[in-house]
Order: structure tokens, then sequence, then C-alpha cells
């Protein structure tokens, strides 16, 4: 099965932008032919919503909704049951017009794809689902700490990982009332997930400026590093290919 990774916007939710990386949060899977919109946060990249077979909306957060603030959804969405426990739903998130929203427990089939919605530690107040496909073993977690239940589960499971790049070495973790929020470090989640194929994207402020290879420099690893507008094919000996 031909698979591709687009990776429309690039920054995660900071203030700060670079030419390469200007738009916030959408990535679209494309896996024999059926296109999965994952996100969208800035309103110049809605068109790629519009193209997709199927929106899934990760969680609630400005830079990954506000795309689709005063829109009218009417491709088929979906969205994990762990997400909609926002405390309090935030008033951008309610102008937002599903007319085809679906919630899921755990999965859901498109076109014969798999779509498995993951719960993970990363906000309290919008709680976020990585977007996993079990047919491509490819996983999508822009913003994580970590999997609810922990890593280990995952480790067999995933071949292709698409992570959270708001920092490279340091994690920016917090915790309030024994949980545990925020962002794990790029060489925390290669260390949790040890030998996989590797793209990151989701910049803050200590790479939104960088090239690849000085993201690589920094972090000591092997990895792709996305900007706007990248197109990667999945290769099971080579990983992420970009185009």
């Amino acid at each position: 099965m031909s698979t591709k990774v687009y990776t429309y916007g690039t920054r995660g939710m900071i203030e700060e932008w670079s030419t390469l990386r200007k738009y916030h949060s959408c990535t679209v899977v494309s896996a024999g032919g059926v296109k999965i919109c994952i996100d969208c946060g800035s309103p110049a990249l809605f068109r790629h919503v519009l193209n997709a077979d199927a929106l899934t909306v990760s969680h609630g957060h400005p830079d990954h909704t506000l795309g689709l603030v005063d829109k009218k959804i009417e491709v088929p969405t979906f969205m994990g049951e762990f997400s909609t426990h926002m405390d309090p739903v935030p008033s951008y998130f309610k102008k937002i017009e599903f007319k085809n929203l679906k919630v899921v427990k755990r999965r859901v089939k498109v076109k014969g794809l798999t779509i498995e919605f993951v719960p993970t530690h990363h906000s309290l107040r919008c709680p976020m689902c990585a977007i996993y496909f079990p047919d491509l073993r490819l996983m999508v977690a822009t913003d994580i700490v970590a999997p609810v239940g922990g890593w280990s589960q995952w480790k067999r499971k995933i071949r292709f990982y698409v992570g959270d790049c708001s920092s490279p070495a340091a994690p920016i973790i917090r915790r309030r009332g024994g949980k545990i929020f925020g962002h794990a470090s790029v060489v925390s989640q290669i260390k949790a997930l040890g030998d996989k194929h590797y793209l990151f994207t989701h910049h803050g402020r200590q790479t939104i400026e960088l090239k690849e290879r000085e993201v690589i420099k920094r972090i000591g690893a092997p990895i792709k590093v996305a900007k706007d507008g990248d197109v990667f094919d999945l290769d099971d000996e080579r990983g992420f290919v970009r185009r």
C-alpha cells in the first residue's frame, strides 16, 4: 500500500514563526488512495480538510482547530471520546459547525483504512488522542507526554512515528493533582520507542527556525524534521523519504 505523509502545518502553539514553519498543525496521511486530515490549526489550510476523505480531531487546542472555526465541516469527522472531555469547552471550539461528527471510543474504518484513537497525556483542559493507523504501523502524536498506560505496549506496534518537536532535549512537563501534562522531548520519545522511523513536527521556540540538520545535531539522532509543505513517502527500510 503506497503511503504518504503531508505536513502542511508544522508550528506549535507559539507566537514565533519562520519562513520554514508559518502554519499551525495540519497533517494528512494518504494510504491506498484514502486521505485522512489530522487537525487544521490555520484557516489558510482549510482546503486540505475539504480534499480529505475524513477529518480527525486530535484535541481542542487552538493550534489544532482554529482553522475550523466559523466553518461548516461536512466531511466525515471523527474525534476520540477521550478528547471530548474538555473542561471547559473553549469558546472558539463552539464556533465550529460539525455536520457529520462521530465520537469514537477506540477504532473506526474509513474506506477500509483503520484509525485508532490513543488517549495520551498532554493537556488537562483539552485531552489529546494520538492517531494510530494499525494497517500502516504509523502513529501521529504531534502533542504528547506519553500514551495513557505508558509507551511499552506501543514499542512493538509502531514502525513509523510522527512526533512532537516542541522541545528537542528537555521535556516540558508539569504536574497538577497527580496528573501530568505538557510535552515530551524529542530525545525522550526516541528513547521510549527505540529503533523506529521518526518524523518530528509541531515545532516550539527552540526549533521553529532550524533546518533539519541543525535539529539532528542537537539531539544526536538521524531523524526527519518537518517543515510546512513537506511530503514524505513511507518506506519500510528507509523510513520517511522526503519527495
